[in-house]
This record gives structure tokens, C-alpha cells and sequence, in this order.
């Protein structure tokens, strides 16, 4: 139970250890009057005072058995019990803190106990039921236990409920938390593996024969099938003869063959044709020179991520049309539950112009039609002005040339180092040429290439022109000929990135796909004419972050996903950024307090 605080603190501490005024009953306060007193001979009584000494009083009704279950965190009656047979003196402290006229005082006394008395009045009370939640963004199992990746609060010896995965087994039914941190949490479960110790195929499916607690649609993985290492590969009349040591591969075993330097000797699914103790033979036609460390033929029975089909208590099957013979292991194989992910990391992306935009996520496990988010992709900035650049500030359009070439009907125009060529030229950029020393380079084109930040290209249809390093002229971006907004902002963008402006007053600053001129840590410029004055922040942010899209297709490290507003230069060193998948991984988790206990406790205290 959390501990409140009261306004007023407990009344009685013992050794400055406060009591809880938890269903505490009235303190009685009296005294001990200690004097000598005797009758005259005439009648009349005489009394010598010595002391006054104080005694205290108090009892709890129904007082929780430690502090931590008080609604103060004062002491409860095991804690009372506990200090009444801790003192190995018989004295000890207590401070009554009481009210004034003028707010409160304490005051001290040594005191002995006179008497002590606790009462168990109910047990094996469960309270303190707390309800907690966390989103999942992936599950792993190493055969005896499923550890879930998630930002939570969660406590060892929760209950804890999962929700929301497509693999079964890992969705668990109050289970008590066995380890946990900030960002995960590990729960008991057996079933995630399976000893697999026979297959077989009927050209369709493969069937593993094991004990198992597996579903229909679950992902495994199957390992202990037969895998050799292959130290050569040599080629023959139509045929690659692998050299492994002692393979003990049979005729008509199909295996896939991986790890080769030369991609011509991975094979997928082939079948042995030939045998001897050292070496098999598959059809294929690779003669390269080839290295083979790490190189290996495995059983095709041997699985990666693939889906079961069907599944009862003692077998498995997985849709495959290889025609292999069945095996019996002499050493049980391995099926093991794939281990499920959401959220997988983004370190580039390439967009296509008004079509789509690649991302670059190594070894994720998305499909095509998956719907996800990506985020992270340059921090969302806040704009704390905008301006255009004007006068002495404003950034030129105009790009001096110094040399030119064109071959191949590709003409190809350098410009000084100036303040304007330090910007992005791209690709699809509008460039005027005029005042040109060689005025076959006259003239509006439309860039094809940027070779260099200094240089462009472009189609012209003309005779060779050599290298001219003297040649002089001017060229003018007309894609930028407006001029520049500088926008004050503490930001991570870099140029040609493109963003989103949005927030500002007036709103003619706001720009849905603005593509970044020239960026600081502190500003950044985007083209453009506004001339009115700046009032209210806004934001900016890339529009590669994107929400709620569906995966149009997939490589192995890519996804791929529409976006008409697609365009800028490709980013190959993002960190932090993400891709996470629209799934209900849910937790839900009770804290359930160990049973208390509740008592009656008195006790009577004398000042000495």
C-alpha cells in the first residue's frame, strides 16, 4: 500500500520511530503523583510531593501487521511486537506530539512498558489489488520461459495476462512475473519448443512427428536435422561435387546448400545424385573460384520461420512439395517457436518521386499488407521564428561558372565555391544558363545529375565539348529563384531533407513539403517569398515519419510503402528511428499483496 501523509504526522513515536494512526483508538494521558503522606496527631493530613509521572495508554482496532500495509507507513502490530522484544534495556523514548495556540509541540519522556497485549482478529485478507497495463512490442522464448519486450511498471510475483499474439503460446493466463526491468519482463511457460524426433514427406506437406502444445498459423523454427561442412565444390559435365567430410547424405536427399562466396554454388532444394564417404553431387553449372568458410549443407527438414499448417498433440506439418525420404533421428531435433516483433529499427530510407518510399530495416519479419508507423526520423523541431532573408542576409540564387563539358549529348556545368553552391542542387531542378563564355550551354534545362555539391547535369544535343576550365557564365535555380525563409529553430535536419512547417501565424509559413535549403543546429532555410511578419511557433518535421500506411512489398531489408509526396535525396545513416507494426500485443498485470493479517493491539506505558 502507498503511504499518505498526514497534515498533522503521528502522535507517538518510539525511539523517534513514528506509531500509525491507522484505526487508532483515544490516547489516555494521566499521571502518577508520587508523594508521602501522614496524619497529625491532631487529625490533619500532611503530604510531601516528590514527582509527577506521566502514563500513556493506546490501542489500534484492526492495525495492519506491518508498516508498509498502514495507511501511513507507521508501524503496525507485528513492528510493535517486534520492538517490544527487541529492548535490551528496559527503558526507552517516547516523543508526544501535541497541538498549541501557536501550532504543535513534542515533548519527550523515558518510559517503560507496563503492559502489552496483541489480538489476531482476521487472517488471510487479500487487499492492495492494483491493476497495471503495458504495450508489447516482442516476445522471445528460450524453452522454459517467454520474455516480452515492453516499457512497464510491473513487480516480480505480478499476475500478468497476454493478449494479442497470432503465435498461441504466447499468450499467457495469469501468470506470476518472474524477473522484470524497465523495458521487459519474463513469465514461466513451457511449450515454446518441441523435441522433433521423426519426418516425413508426402510431396506436399512435411510432417514432424513431436509432442507439442503448437497451433495452425504459429511461425517455428526446426533444427538437428543432418548438416555438414563443405570444404570444396568442383564442376562436371552438368554437376557440382561438394567435398564433406564423412556427410553421410544418401541419394535423392535434397539440401540446401549456403555460405559460399560464389552465389551460383547456394543451392536451394537440390537434389544428391551422387554419393561417396566425402563427397555428393547435385545438378548445377557454377565453375567460379570460391571460398568456403562457413559453408554448410543442411537437410532440408531443417526449417527457418516457417508456418505450421496443421498440428495435433504428437505431430506438426508444414506446407513443402520436396520429395524427401523420411529420417529418424537417433538425437532428437528442435521445433522452436519464432520469436514474435513489432517494432523493428529504420537506418535509411530512398524515396521515388510521387510514388513510394523505401526503407532500410535489417531483418525485420513484415509482410506486404501490413500496416505499420515509422517514426524517429529527424527529431520534430520547434520554430521559434521565420523570416525572409533580405539585404546584406539574403542568400543568393545566382551560381557563378567556371567550367563546362559535354559528352555524349550530357552537358555538364562547375560553379565556384560560392555561398549559393553550398546548397542542394537536385535532380529535377529547373537551372537557367545565360552570359555562358561557350553559348551552347545558353539556356533553361532541367538537371539530371549532381555529380559534386559544385556541379550539375544535364541532356543537351550538341557535338563533344572538351573540358573547358576557363569558360564563365551564370546559372540561376529556378526551382529557388523566390529566395530563402530562414526559420529559427534547434533542429537535426540536414540538407535536402523534406518537412512538414506547420503551426505558424501567419500561415503563410506553414509548407506540407518543403525541402530543406541549408540547416544548423539552430536554423534552417527552406525557398520561398514571404514577406509578412512572424507571430506564433509552430513545428517541423520530416515527412518520412508516417502513420498508419500498409507495406506494399518487402525485401529481407526493406519495406516499401506508397507515399505521393515522395521525393528529396536518399538517407543512409539514420539512428533511433523505427518501423512498428498496428498489432494488440497487450499485458495486463495484478500486484496482489501477500494475505494480511489484522489485530488488536493495547499497550500501557509508565515514565520512569
Amino acid at each position: 500500500m502507498t503511504a499518505i501523509t498526514l497534515p498533522v504526522g503521528s502522535l507517538i513515536k518510539f525511539n523517534d520511530i513514528a506509531l500509525s494512526e491507522h484505526n487508532r483508538n483515544p490516547v489516555g494521558i494521566g499521571y502518577n503523583r508520587i508523594e508521602k503522606s501522614q496524619r497529625m496527631s491532631n487529625g490533619t493530613l500532611r503530604r510531601f510531593f516528590i514527582a509527577d509521572k506521566k502514563t500513556l495508554t493506546v490501542s489500534w482496532n484492526m492495525l495492519p501487521s506491518y508498516s508498509n500495509y498502514t495507511v501511513d507507513g507507521g508501524y503496525g502490530a507485528l513492528d510493535l511486537k517486534a520492538f517490544y522484544e527487541s529492548l535490551t534495556t528496559s527503558t526507552f523514548n517516547v516523543k508526544l506530539k501535541t497541538s498549541t495556540t501557536t501550532g504543535s509541540t513534542e515533548n519527550s519522556f523515558t518510559m517503560v512498558f507496563s503492559s502489552f497485549t496483541c489480538e489476531l482478529m482476521k487472517r488471510n485478507v487479500y487487499s492492495d489489488i492494483v491493476s497495471k497495463s503495458a504495450t508489447i512490442t516482442a516476445a522471445s522464448n528460450n524453452g522454459s520461459s517467454i520474455t516480452y519486450t515492453a516499457s512497464n511498471s510491473f513487480a516480480v510475483n505480478d499476475i500478468v495476462t497476454v493478449s494479442g499474439f497470432d503465435t498461441e503460446a504466447y499468450n499467457v493466463y495469469k501468470a506470476a512475473i518472474t524477473s522484470r526491468s524497465a523495458t521487459s519482463f519474463t513469465v514461466a511457460k513451457s511449450g515454446t519448443t518441441a523435441s522433433v524426433t521423426e519426418a516425413s514427406s508426402d510431396g506436399t506437406n512435411f510432417t514432424y512427428y513431436a509432442s507439442n502444445t503448437f497451433s495452425a498459423g504459429d511461425v517455428v523454427s526446426i533444427s538437428g536435422f543432418k548438416t555438414k561442412t563443405i570444404t570444396a565444390a568442383s564442376t562436371a559435365a552438368g554437376k557440382i561435387t561438394y567435398t564433406a567430410t564423412a556427410h553421410g547424405f544418401l541419394v535423392n536427399d535434397v539440401v540446401n546448400i549456403t555460405g559460399i562466396s560464389t552465389a551460383g554454388y547456394n543451392l536451394s532444394k537440390a537434389v544428391i545424385t551422387n554419393v561417396t564417404t566425402d563427397t555428393f553431387s547435385v545438378v548445377g553449372t557454377e565453375s567460379a573460384a570460391a571460398t568456403f568458410t562457413g559453408a554448410q549443407a543442411s537437410l532440408v527438414y531443417n526449417k527457418t520461420n516457417v508456418d505450421i499448417v496443421s498440428a495435433t498433440d504428437y505431430y506438426f506439418t508444414i506446407a513443402d512439395t520436396s520429395s524427401q525420404a523420411t529420417v529418424v533421428l537417433s538425437s532428437a531435433g528442435t521445433a522452436t517457436l519464432y520469436s514474435e516483433a513489432t517494432q523493428f529499427s529504420v537506418t535509411g530510407f530512398e524515396p521515388t518521386a510521387g510514388t513510394n518510399v523505401k526503407y532500410t530495416s535489417s531483418g525485420h519479419d513484415l509482410e506486404v499488407g501490413d500496416r505499420v508507423s515509422i517514426s524517429g526520423i529527424r527529431s520534430t523541431a520547434t520554430i521559434t521564428n521565420a523570416e525572409k532573408l533580405t539585404g546584406d542576409n539574403i542568400i543568393s540564387h545566382l551560381a557563378t561558372i567556371t567550367a563546362v563539358q559535354l559528352t555524349s549529348n550530357i552537358a555538364t556545368v562547375s560553379f565556384s565555391d560560392s555561398t549559393f553552391s553550398t546548397y542542394a542542387w537536385n535532380v529535377g531542378d529547373s537551372i537557367t544558363i545565360s552570359n555562358c563564355s561557350n553559348s551552347a550551354f545558353n539556356g533553361t534545362h532541367t538537371v539530371t545529375a549532381v555529380p559534386t555539391n559544385f556541379s550539375v547535369s544535364f541532356a543537351k544535343t550538341n557535338s563533344n565539348i572538351p573540358l573547358d576550365e576557363a569558360a564563365t557564365g551564370d546559372a540561376v535555380n529556378n526551382t529557388w529563384s523566390t529566395g530563402m525563409i530562414k526559420y529559427t529553430s534547434n533542429n537535426t535536419f540536414a540538407k535536402n531533407d523534406i518537412i512538414s512547417i506547420t503551426g505558424i501565424t501567419p500561415s503563410d509559413y506553414n509548407n506540407s513539403s518543403a525541402r530543406v535549403a541549408y540547416a544548423t543546429s539552430t536554423y534552417f532555410l527552406v525557398p520561398g517569398s514571404i514577406t509578412t511578419k512572424y507571430r506564433k511557433p509552430g513545428s517541423a518535421s520530416s515527412i518520412f515519419n508516417l502513420s498508419s500506411v500498409v507495406i506494399s512489398a518487402v525485401t529481407t531489408d526493406t519495406i516499401t510503402v506508397p507515399l505521393t509526396s515522395a521525393a528529396g535525396v536518399s538517407v543512409t545513416s539514420l539512428s533511433g528511428a523505427t518501423v512498428s507494426k498496428y498489432v494488440n500485443y497487450t499485458a495486463s498485470a495484478q500486484t496482489v499483496a501477500v494475505p494480511q493479517e489484522f489485530w488488536t493491539v493495547s499497550l500501557s506505558l509508565e515514565e520512569v
